[in-house]
């Protein structure tokens, strides 16, 4: 094996990260192994191991990084738009975003799905990112008065599952995207008519 340049540690975690997400998109993940990523990269399989222990530790990260994207993807919402805009918004980037995993990186997009699914620390993060967004927006709404939600953090969580059919990985796969921004605009309709009359403890 020919001898690599020199790279840093974040260098090489990268690398094996971005080679890794490829070959998972191009032959799956049942069939990609550590030494099949280490190989394409021209480095032992005991360097990968050296920075992911496991396979499932490779498929967590590429996991993080998409729900990360989504994640920045909500932070750019500015928190100045109305709350009921903020969370039409809201639901939009997080709709969008796994639509884009589910249309273009299929493979990427079943790594996600099965991190939420399998309740792992990335998905019961990202899941935990989702109802802080939300819960920042009703006690937005609370303060200008166009909502009224006794408990945010509570409520936070019903908003969640009300929209999770249009919205949530596990439940979107079979739908078109046009089909599904109707169907979220709808459910955002009632959610945020719901929001501004009031809900009983």
């Amino acid at each position: 094996m020919a001898r690599r340049p020199r790279r840093s540690s974040a260098e090489t975690r990268a690398e094996i990260l971005a080679t890794a997400e490829n070959l998972f998109r191009s032959g799956g993940y049942e069939k990609t192994s550590v030494h099949d990523i280490a190989a394409t990269i021209g480095m032992s399989p005991a360097n990968v191991f050296k920075h992911f222990p496991s396979k499932m530790a490779l498929v967590e990260a590429i996991g993080e990084a998409h729900l990360g994207h989504i994640a920045a993807g909500l932070d750019t919402i500015p928190a100045d738009l109305a709350p009921p805009l903020r969370l039409r918004r809201f639901a939009g980037v997080v709709l969008d975003g796994h639509l884009d995993n589910m249309e273009n990186n299929p493979h990427v997009f079943d790594i996600v799905a099965a991190m939420i699914a399998m309740k792992s620390a990335v998905g019961r993060n990202f899941e935990a990112v989702l109802r802080r967004h939300v819960e920042a927006i009703l006690r937005s709404g609370n303060d200008t008065g166009e909502f009224a939600v006794p408990d945010p953090a509570a409520t936070a969580v019903v908003v969640l599952d009300c929209l999770a059919g249009t919205s949530h990985p596990l439940l979107i796969n079979p739908e078109v995207r046009a089909e599904l921004s109707v169907r979220l605009a709808h459910s955002l309709d009632l959610v945020i008519a719901a929001l501004q009359g009031g809900l009983e403890k």
